[in-house]
């Protein structure tokens, strides 16, 4: 299977994402599959990155919840500094079902905080997003999280500011 999956990375452009849904389309949908995506998309070139980020992505949204442990993976991939932003788009995008219930470590919160500085916008308010899931999850961040928020509100974009609404409407304590 993982020879499949990396010949199917290897002729993914980074734009068209054919040669992803056939590969997609038999791949198991379980956590081995995630753990193997992980680890490719950890040490790959961006292309290759990206392809594995958005098959995990896909095989999330049908409903494949991650285990804790992959969640604090994604965590730790967010504190790359040569995650390529597609592919950290679409961890964060990961994260917004995440049921963060394991204390979110210190260096993750930071790589959270970081990514909301990013320059591309899209990346910035999915950031937003995790933070306020980081939050929910551990009180200690919380006023730090509110802090980042009420700046966001108050200067980002409209398409970052609905993401925060959404947001901050699941979150009670802010």
């Amino acid at each position: 299977m993982r020879s499949r999956i990396e010949q199917a990375l290897e002729t993914f452009n980074g734009r068209h994402t054919q040669p992803l849904v056939l590969c997609l389309a038999t791949l198991p949908r379980e956590g081995s599959t995630v753990d193997m995506l992980m680890e490719i998309a950890a040490g790959s070139e961006t292309h290759v990155q990206i392809g594995a980020t958005w098959l995990m992505k896909q095989i999330h949204d049908e409903g494949l919840l991650f285990t804790p442990e992959q969640y604090h993976d994604i965590l730790d991939q967010l504190t790359s500094l040569a995650l390529d932003w597609q592919s950290a788009l679409h961890l964060l995008q990961i994260l917004d079902r995440c049921p963060l219930v394991m204390p979110i470590r210190p260096r993750q919160f930071e790589a959270l905080k970081r990514l909301t500085g990013h320059p591309k916008t899209l990346v910035r308010a999915w950031a937003l997003n995790a933070l306020c899931l980081a939050g929910t999850a551990n009180p200690s961040f919380r006023n730090e999280v509110r802090a980042k928020v009420e700046t966001a509100q108050a200067t980002e974009r409209g398409s970052v500011q609905a993401r925060l609404r959404a947001a901050t409407k699941r979150a009670d304590w802010l």
